[in-house]
């Protein structure tokens, strides 16, 4: 297994969890904060990690290909046994739990996977949510929908492409159907737009299923000291960094990409497109659509 995380890229070491007994059980609550990514998890888990009682993970240090091919699994609702994703989380938990730990993972791809992390680990959830314009423009300075996928058979699961790499291509989901044949027609905008709205309305819906005590929305943006100090309580970390620490971390702004645009230059027709295809999600969490910064 060491070898598989070998071959994925990352700044930092992997981390594998070892074997633990099927009798072990897990007795520290796992939290776990999921969204759509470029949504401020890489933030999360940087100030979460300054807790020496709070053994906190990003999806950097995990396997992507595997995470995100159950998100596209589950995305495309294809039969996927969920039981080895399942076990490398209890192992996972086990492990900093065996170090008298508190296990905290920061994850978009496991955001379709809320509701078996909550029945099978009795997680606490976290969903991360961010300026749905700010997510989509960092989407396509990412480079999310290039590129025309190629396809046949609309109704069916997209194939694999190649030429993707292969989280890029498990993560980056598409609609089917006529659903499809509608997003083509968007632009860049609007297919990026597209894919923050559904995904967040899904994990919406799976919240909606679970008990509102172990399940909370986060604006990245609404994130100070006091809400810091409620995660990590959350967490049950013990040791929490100063107010200044925090500001420290927050103005270095970790996972920050390097933006070659902005907001302010989309067109008249991708900000529509915006608009239209995000309107859900404006009117669920109450943000307020505005052009430029």
């Amino acid at each position: 297994m060491a070898g598989i995380f070998r071959l994925l890229k990352g700044a930092e070491e992997k981390f594998v969890p070892e074997q633990f007994d099927a009798t072990v059980e897990i007795t520290r609550i796992p939290v776990f904060a999921i969204g759509t990514g470029r949504c401020g998890t890489h933030f999360l888990e940087a100030i979460m990690r300054e807790d020496p009682d709070v053994n906190a993970v990003h999806t950097d240090r995990l396997n992507a290909a595997a995470d995100s091919f159950l998100e596209y699994c589950l995305w495309y609702k294809l039969p996927v046994d969920m039981a080895p994703a399942l076990d490398f989380r209890r192992r996972l938990i086990l492990s900093a739990q065996k170090l008298n730990r508190n296990y905290f993972e920061s994850n978009a791809y496991l955001s379709l996977a809320a509701g078996f992390l909550y029945s099978k680990l009795k997680a606490n959830l976290i969903l991360l949510v961010r300026r749905p314009q700010d997510v989509v423009n960092s989407l396509l300075v990412k480079g999310w929908y290039l590129e025309e996928p190629i396809r046949g058979d609309l109704d069916a699961a997209p194939g694999f492409s190649p030429d993707m790499e292969t989280n890029h291509f498990f993560g980056r989901i598409l609609p089917t159907g006529e659903e499809y044949v509608r997003w083509q027609k968007l632009s860049r905008v609007g297919k990026a737009s597209w894919w923050v709205n559904a995904l967040n309305m899904r994990v919406l819906e799976i919240f909606e299923g679970l008990p509102p005590e172990v399940c909370r929305v986060l604006k990245i943006e609404e994130l100070d000291y006091e809400k810091y100090l409620d995660l990590q309580r959350m967490a049950n970390g013990r040791k929490p960094m100063s107010q200044s620490r925090f500001a420290e971390i927050r103005s270095a702004r970790p996972g920050k990409g390097k933006s070659t645009r902005s907001v302010s230059d989309w067109t008249a027709s991708e900000w529509q497109d915006f608009l239209t295809e995000t309107k859900p999600l404006h009117h669920r969490l109450g943000y307020e659509p505005r052009r430029g910064r």
